[in-house]
């Protein structure tokens, strides 16, 4: 993973297509406590 090798030290990956999940509390807190987001290419919704 590119973000690993330019120095990220904690990268998580998430994905949903439901918006339940998305909206659930730890899929929040996980967006809340993050520094920093990477949308990577590809058809984002």
């Amino acid at each position: 993973m590119k973000l690993l090798f330019d120095g990220a030290r904690n990268v998580q990956v998430l994905f949903t297509t439901d918006r339940k999940v998305a909206d659930s509390d730890a899929f929040v807190a996980l967006i809340k406590k993050a520094g920093g987001i990477w949308f990577e290419g590809g058809r984002q919704f």
